[in-house]
């Protein structure tokens, strides 16, 4: 008497349910749609990031058509990495960085020094060198790319995504990328020379406002309208001398009144070292 077995496999001539029901429930609940993430520090002048990006869409393009067929979309995210904490939160170790479905292609890499992003922190950094057949390039092969994501497909992810996170410790190549643009954007020298020379810089705190009182000023009425020592109302302040002219980044506008663009204003002090009558003040 023979005894019938409903049991289903994928053909690997395995005695038992295990392997091919797992394999099974990877390929239903990961594989029809494809999330690929491409995490990057900058855009703009980062030639690896950017060869990176012009890579990616060549190698989904060519991969997704053969994907279409078998019912299988490819979503692709591309996340501007912008400050050590969100570096953190998302795992990144260096740039750039792809993922599909939250995996990384390849957990071993090297980096090479960075010119852009060098340029951009006014640090020394590194970015991202790619291992692929026992060769380093700069810039991922379009094939390394392809065959990731039909390994992902066919095979599942490489490693364990828990992998991932036990290295969620921002590498000192990433936060010195971020401590050295943020002093760079938040200095009030925008040249090679020290416009800041002579003058005691006010730390830039973001909450903190420039203010003008007016009630010192004597720009009114679209000119000063003090004539010191022979002003005869006995105020005893001093002509204008220059606010606008000391600002680095034209945030200061004389018109009827002194003005203050905010969307300029560095708060970098300047204004308030040279009122001679002490008009103006961070608040």
């Amino acid at each position: 008497m023979s005894k019938s077995n409903d049991m289903q496999n994928c053909g690997c001539d395995c005695a038992a349910t295990s392997c091919c029901d797992s394999k099974n429930e990877f390929d239903e609940q990961h594989t029809r749609s494809l999330n690929i993430d491409l995490l990057y520090l900058d855009l703009n002048t980062c030639e690896p990031c950017r060869e990176t990006e012009k890579v990616l869409d060549e190698a989904i393009t060519e991969v997704s058509k053969p994907l279409n067929e078998m019912s299988i979309s490819i979503n692709t995210n591309k996340i501007h990495v912008g400050d050590e904490a969100q570096a953190r939160e998302l795992g990144l170790v260096t740039s750039p960085t792809i993922r599909i479905n939250g995996s990384d292609i390849q957990l071993d890499f090297k980096e090479s020094y960075c010119q852009s992003c060098s340029d951009i922190a006014g640090e020394t950094i590194y970015c991202r060198n790619w291992i692929y057949q026992g060769k380093e390039y700069s810039t991922p092969p379009k094939g390394m790319i392809i065959e990731a994501v039909l390994k992902y497909v066919f095979l599942g992810p490489s490693h364990d995504r828990s992998d991932d996170k036990k290295r969620a410790d921002v590498p000192q190549n990433i936060k010195d990328f971020f401590i050295g643009k943020s002093k760079k954007e938040n200095s009030c020298c925008i040249s090679e020379s020290s416009c800041c020379e002579g003058i005691n810089i006010i730390s830039h705190i973001e909450e903190k406002r420039i203010i003008i009182d007016y009630n010192k000023c004597t720009w009114e009425n679209g000119k000063c309208e003090c004539k010191g020592s022979s002003c005869d109302c006995g105020c005893n302040s001093q002509p204008c001398t220059g606010c606008a002219e000391a600002c680095p980044v034209n945030a200061i506008v004389r018109e009827e009144i002194v003005k203050v663009d905010e969307t300029k204003c560095i708060k970098c002090g300047a204004c308030i070292e040279a009122c001679p009558n002490h008009a103006i003040s961070l608040c």
